[in-house]
């Protein structure tokens, strides 16, 4: 009997396992197509229901915008050509829109001067509606309008600083001063002296009381007035900035602008 050699046997390879094959790349194109679709997947009924309502906001946005920058501009303008027109209808003679340096130095701005046989008188034009209360002696006048009031710079007040300007440039002819309203509105306690409808302009500047001036005097302030009168930009621009340092700056302009371009920038958009 022969003992076979123990003999330790190693257990067989294991087979090499094959690793998955990769999916195949996705290209950036198909990635940014899954992308859109998924935004259009979640925005797109969002955003058509937002589209068709971005034209009329935008078109509110922009004629809000345009009425906070042009409106007391507009209305302004269209008072003074509204007495214009009248006292041109009525043959009277008038310069328009003028620029003087008052005796302090500083520079105000007279809506119209009218030529008379009497003199010269200085025309400012208040373009308001509603209800106005108000005498020569307050500061300060109020608009009424339904529920709501404004109050505004006495009128009379103002015009009297036009006339001295007027005063000191020609210095040779009489100077008065009238306050026409132009619009519709209403003195519930009466008008103050001195203040005059657009109806009732013509004929009181007719009957104005008193001689008649000396012509020769009349025509040398006449010419003088329209010698002296400042028209240019820069002039506007520091009469602009006159009124900003005393009454503030009108913020209504600049937020009428920022209004404009938020409606246009939203139209380009939808």
């Amino acid at each position: 009997y022969r003992e076979r050699d123990s003999v330790t046997v190693a257990p067989p390879p294991a087979r090499p396992t094959t690793a998955p094959r990769p999916a195949p790349a996705t290209t950036h194109a198909a990635t940014t197509r899954q992308a859109a679709a998924a935004q259009q997947a979640i925005h797109g009924p969002t955003l058509a229901i937002i589209r068709p309502l971005a034209y009329p906001l935008a078109a509110m946005l922009f004629l809000m915008g345009f009425g906070l920058a042009f409106k007391a501009r507009f209305k302004g303008w269209a008072g003074e050509t509204a007495v214009a027109l009248h006292l041109k209808q009525y043959g009277f003679e008038a310069q328009h829109d003028l620029i003087l340096q008052e005796p302090d130095g500083g520079l105000t701005q007279l809506d119209h001067v009218v030529r008379t046989p009497r003199g010269l008188t200085v025309v400012e034009t208040k373009n308001y509606s509603g209800l106005i209360f108000g005498s020569a002696h307050e500061s300060r006048w109020t608009q009424r309008i339904g529920q709501q009031s404004h109050s505004f710079q006495n009128p009379l007040r103002q015009n009297y600083r036009h006339v001295e300007a007027l005063r000191s440039t020609i210095g040779e002819v009489p100077v008065r001063g009238l306050v026409v309203f132009t619009g519709d509105a209403r003195f519930p306690k009466g008008m103050p002296e001195g203040v005059v409808t657009l109806r009732e302009l013509g004929e009181r500047l007719t009957a104005e009381p008193g001689p008649d001036a000396d012509p020769a005097q009349l025509d040398r302030a006449w010419s003088r007035l329209a010698r002296l009168s400042r028209n240019d930009k820069r002039t506007r621009a520091a009469h602009l900035d006159q009124l900003q340092s005393r009454f503030g700056r009108d913020n209504s302009v600049p937020a009428g602008y920022l209004l404009m371009g938020v409606g246009a920038l939203l139209a380009l958009l939808a």
